[in-house]
């Protein structure tokens, strides 16, 4: 139909009317492009937001298992301990030999952070 227009409009030499053709479809493509981009920059937006939240879930996450890993070495820290001064004195009291067993098990044992 805006062909058709169009064509009339040169046909008849109504230049006004080519022109304001013209400005009617720079206008159209001109607004689709902004559109376009708008909605371009509101998906880029979510997916930022959309990695945030899953990188603070991973940051939480790891610190705690950092925590966790703290605990055991602390705990196997005191039972190596046991082990040391009882390999020392040469001698373990009836109520530690489990935790100088245990202190045994995980010696030398590294944890990745």
């Amino acid at each position: 139909m805006l062909l058709r227009l169009v064509i009339e409009h040169v046909r008849d030499q109504n230049w006004t009317a080519v022109a304001i053709d013209f400005v009617i479809v720079v206008l159209g493509v001109f607004m689709g492009i902004q559109l376009q981009g708008a909605y371009q920059n509101q998906r880029d937006q979510q997916l930022v937001n959309d990695y945030l939240h899953r990188m603070h879930a991973d940051v939480v996450l790891s610190i705690s298992s950092t925590q966790n890993t703290k605990k055991f070495i602390t705990k196997n820290l005191e039972n190596l301990l046991l082990v040391i001064s009882s390999t020392a004195e040469c001698s373990i009291a009836d109520d530690k030999k489990d935790t100088f067993a245990n202190g045994l098990f995980h010696m030398g044992k590294a944890i990745p952070a």
